[in-house]
Order: structure tokens, then C-alpha cells, then sequence
């Protein structure tokens, strides 16, 4: 028969291979599994690279839409400085430095922004009336005029922010 110290000899020859070895079976699977899960981590990390990029576009249109209407905010409502307010939206002036009310943007656009290139900005503004819809143009003058900023890139759709101002006349 066998003796003892033989089959021990051939329990811990067992083992080793167990410990030890790997069959090239075993090697090609985990080679495959491990090739799968880099190339699932590739595509994830593009995917990713790409959603960033989107995302710091629509960041830089969306700080770039409330710099101009906070750069038309910081004029005052009319040319004049009381009722009657003006019956023409646009400038009065001869240049945008000179630009002293917020109607004086209406119809804006710029194309080359030295800080933003890609981006393009086109400003509107005219009169509503909140009573009625703030959204839409009442075609004549009323206390409130609506801004819009429209900011245009080629990789997205064209971002708009506006905003509603008041003249502080007969405001109720």
C-alpha cells in the first residue's frame, strides 16, 4: 500500500500547483477580464473628457450672458431722465463707450469677444408690460424693459438669460 509519507509527499505536491501555478487557461481569462475592464475604463473616462468640455462651454456662455446684462443693468432706464421715456430703442450715442441707458443696447451684438473666443453675445431690449406678459414686446413705452442675452458658440445651442427693469415711475 501507500505509506504515509507518500501521501503526504503527494498532498503538498497538490497544494503547490494549487498555490503556485495557474493553468494558461486560467492566465488568457484573467488577461481578457482585466482587458475589458481598461477598455470599459477608457470609454468612461472619454465619455467624461467630453461631458467636462461641454459643461465648462455652457459655464463660460452662461457667465459671459450675465456680464452684459450686468454691463446694461449699470445704466440708467431712459435717455430721458422722466416720463416720456423714449419711443426708438437703440443707440443715440456714437459709440458703445458712450452707451448711458439701457435701451442704448438694443440690437447689440458682438462677434469677437477678446477673453472669449468662439463665443458671439446679441443683446434685445424693448418695452413690456408685466400686466399683460413680461415676455413679449408691447411696442410702446411703458416703466419696464426686458434684456436679453443671447450668447452663441459652434458647440452649443445659443444660451439666453434676461432680465425685467423698472424705471421706478408709477411702479406698483
Amino acid at each position: 500500500g501507500t505509506s504515509a509519507a507518500g501521501k503526504n509527499r503527494k498532498s503538498k505536491i497538490e497544494n503547490q500547483k494549487l498555490v503556485n501555478g495557474f493553468s494558461l487557461v486560467e492566465i488568457i481569462v484573467g488577461v481578457v477580464v482585466v482587458g475589458i475592464a481598461f477598455a470599459t475604463l477608457a470609454v468612461t473616462l472619454a465619455n467624461m473628457e467630453g461631458r467636462f468640455a461641454v459643461a465648462e462651454t455652457s459655464l463660460r456662455a452662461t457667465t459671459l450672458a450675465q456680464s452684459y446684462i450686468e454691463l446694461v443693468r449699470c445704466n440708467r432706464f431712459d435717455e430721458n431722465y422722466s416720463p416720456p421715456w423714449s419711443i426708438s430703442l437703440g443707440p443715440e450715442e456714437a459709440g458703445e463707450s458712450d452707451y448711458d441707458d439701457i435701451d442704448d443696447y438694443a440690437g447689440y451684438s458682438n462677434f469677437s469677444i477678446e477673453k472669449f473666443p468662439g463665443y458671439s453675445v446679441s443683446l434685445r431690449v424693448f418695452y413690456v408690460n408685466p400686466t399683460i406678459s413680461w415676455e413679449d414686446s408691447v411696442g410702446s413705452q411703458t416703466n419696464f424693459k426686458r434684456i436679453i442675452a443671447t450668447v452663441s458658440h459652434s458647440e452649443l445651442e445659443s444660451l439666453s438669460i434676461s432680465t425685467l427693469m423698472s424705471s421706478r415711475y408709477d411702479v406698483q
